[in-house]
């Protein structure tokens, strides 16, 4: 039974990012101890005492004793069978199997899907001529009376280079106006040739305010959803056959000073951390990671569908409009992620569109994520989906550590080498690959003891709005229209970035060419990492009971009727059980021994010096010795 985790996003309840989490046996972790210490207690008790390990010629001696009323305890052949059979079972893929009780994790959503709020037209009011001169005297008397503070030192201004002229003069008057929001004085005038009054403009209006929000995340009180600073539009007289368009701020931005120092404080802070001397693919690597180790995605702006700051990069880098520090939506996480990249040299921009699980009805919100070129190349990057550093907050939060459930995910979440690939599963990927994206199979955690299967990213889908059919036709699409593609081509204006190596001439020699020798790929059954326990293995004790007892009892060959197997230096193995033949593959840390089938079944052995202990499903205990 494979039972999903679910999610809210954008209002609906979504598989939680193709979480899952699948049991491949019954009994906890805690066994093997248990196990352990029943073992040894039962090689004390005058039946089964700890032997030496028993040589192939003594195994096939005959002994008198076959045939004989079975100790109280002992158990019949068939059940001591049936045990290992089970278990085997599971390890080939064929027993049913057994979820967790995920009925905490289900109400997380622990998979953050992104969540752009909607926003409703709005055409620009229409002055009187007495608005209109009132409009042009304050805009004539004003003055700016502190030095700006606002920084970006990006030469890269992706949309900006995408628009048309006249675009550009409404993306040009936004931004000298989005300079100063303290003030219902600053007013900023722009002609266009444009009707005002059409829904085409207002397309093109919002193109632009969107554009410069994504070209300039330090201005993120003018980005539509910011949630605190409103402005207007006005339509002036037409002059010429043109238009006149003002704007002016309607809600003041009274902590702008504090609010800007704190922002630059926070990205200089943020900066002094990384190396921008190395590499410009590892300068973008180290800023993703710090930046979702930093950000927390803000569940009550999802749930409750409003503007904040937590859509911005003031959300990510210092606060949401509440002041919970580092509190962000997806559009937070990108716009950051775009502004750090861009201070340091590497251009970045934002994607939006729609974004959910894939196949699941109703599962699509909206979302945003990034664009960023290396080596002149375009890469997307997802940085809100490859966040799962609070994770281990929510677990300890809602699950009492003796539960399995709490050791399950902490030790998933504390495995450095998987949550390194977890993080970055949604990092440099192409356009085809993100919008359609399929979980390789390694991005499933394995518990070390063999007995869960934990998959905490399934297969998504992303579509850019100017591809998605509610909203290609919107500003949204607008935007999204002008994005490149990232296809592992180089992209145009980058040409020179990436140049091939010279060839180089090699010298003429007469000496004739003699074949190099290859290495192997891998090694021999006979030699490798795993020489010191490679061999042959046989069931010695049952219980307590030992090899002496369960000879006498059940025949010489009573092992071959069970289970045996074989452990090669390089890491294979063939499992030989009730007459069928099984390979596999292995791996041992010296203290456990995990045993991998080809159908994903794996099982567990700690190793005792000598041999491996297992337990069955029915926590019978067996202790498999080493033939010599």
């Amino acid at each position: 039974m494979i039972k999903y985790l679910y999610a809210s996003e954008c209002g609906k309840s979504i598989p939680a990012k193709g979480v899952k989490v699948r049991k491949i046996r019954f009994a906890a972790f805690f066994a093997i101890l248990l196990a352990l210490t029943l073992v040894f207690a039962g090689c004390q008790n005058g039946q089964g005492t700890t032997e030496a390990v028993p040589t192939e010629q003594s195994i096939e001696q005959p002994t008198e004793s076959q045939g004989e009323t079975l100790p109280e305890g002992v158990p019949e052949a068939a059940v001591l069978q049936s045990g290992l059979t089970q278990v085997f079972k599971t390890f080939n893929g064929e027993a049913e199997s057994t979820a967790l009780d995920t009925s905490v994790l289900e109400s997380l959503s622990l998979m953050r899907g992104g969540f752009i709020p909607k926003i409703e037209p709005i055409v620009p009011e229409e002055l009187s001529e007495e608005a209109e001169a009132e409009m042009d005297r304050a805009m004539r008397a004003y003055t700016r009376k502190d030095e700006d503070i606002i920084v970006n030192n990006s030469e890269f201004f992706y949309f900006y280079s995408q628009l048309d002229d006249e675009a550009k003069d409404i993306y040009d008057a936004l931004e000298l106006f989005a300079h100063d929001p303290t003030s219902t004085e600053n007013i900023v005038s722009v002609k266009i040739s444009s009707d005002p009054r059409t829904e085409e403009f207002v397309t093109k209006f919002y193109l632009c305010q969107t554009a410069l929000s994504y070209d300039h995340p330090e201005l993120w009180w003018m980005y539509p959803w910011n949630g605190s600073v409103d402005f207007g539009a006005y339509i002036g007289q037409s002059e010429g056959g043109k238009n006149v368009i003002y704007f002016q701020f309607t809600t003041p931005y009274e902590t702008f000073e504090r609010d800007v120092t704190a922002f630059n404080e926070a990205v200089e802070a943020f900066l002094d951390d990384i190396d921008t001397e190395q590499l410009p693919r590892t300068v973008a690597k180290e800023i993703h990671d710090k930046l979702i180790e930093m950000a927390i995605y803000d569940q009550a702006v999802l749930k409750e569908n409003r503007s904040d700051f937590a859509h911005t990069a003031f959300g990510a880098l210092v606060a949401n409009t509440e002041g919970t520090p580092h509190y962000c939506v997806c559009d937070g996480y990108s716009q950051a992620y775009e502004y750090l990249l861009t201070q340091v040299g590497i251009p970045a921009t934002v994607v939006t569109g729609m974004a959910g699980n894939a196949g699941v009805d109703g599962g699509m919100g909206g979302h945003a994520w990034s664009l960023i070129l290396l080596d002149g190349k375009w890469y997307e990057v997802d940085s809100t989906w490859d966040d799962f550093t609070d994770l281990k907050n929510d677990v300890a939060a809602n699950y009492s550590p003796s539960s399995v459930e709490y050791q399950v995910y902490m030790e998933l979440l504390n495995d450095e080498a998987h949550m390194e690939k977890i993080q970055h599963y949604m990092y440099l990927l192409m356009t085809d690959e993100i919008e359609n994206y399929k979980a390789p199979e390694d991005l499933t955690y394995q518990t070390k003891n063999g007995m869960y299967h934990v998959q905490l990213v399934g297969d998504s889908e992303r579509i850019r709005f100017c591809d998605y059919e509610e909203t290609k036709d919107t500003f949204q699409g607008a935007v999204t229209r002008l994005l490149p593609q990232a296809d592992g081509e180089i992209a145009e204006g980058f040409e020179d970035e990436t140049e091939d190596e010279p060839e180089t001439d090699e010298p003429e020699t007469d000496e004739p060419e003699t074949e190099k020798p290859t290495e192997k790929a891998t090694s021999s059954p006979e030699t490798g990492k795993y020489q010191s326990i490679a061999g042959t293995y046989y069931v010695s004790s049952y219980n307590g009971y030992g090899e002496q007892i369960l000879r006498a009892y059940y025949g010489n060959d009573y092992y071959k009727q069970l289970s045996m197997f074989t452990l090669n230096a390089d890491g294979t193995g063939v499992l030989l059980e009730n007459g069928t033949s099984t390979p596999f593959t292995f791996q041992f840390d010296g203290t456990y021994l995990q045993m991998f089938g080809g159908n994903g079944g794996s099982l567990i052995m700690a190793y005792t010096g000598g041999g491996f202990l297992m337990y069955d499903n029915y926590w019978n205990i067996y202790i498999f010795s080493k033939m010599k």
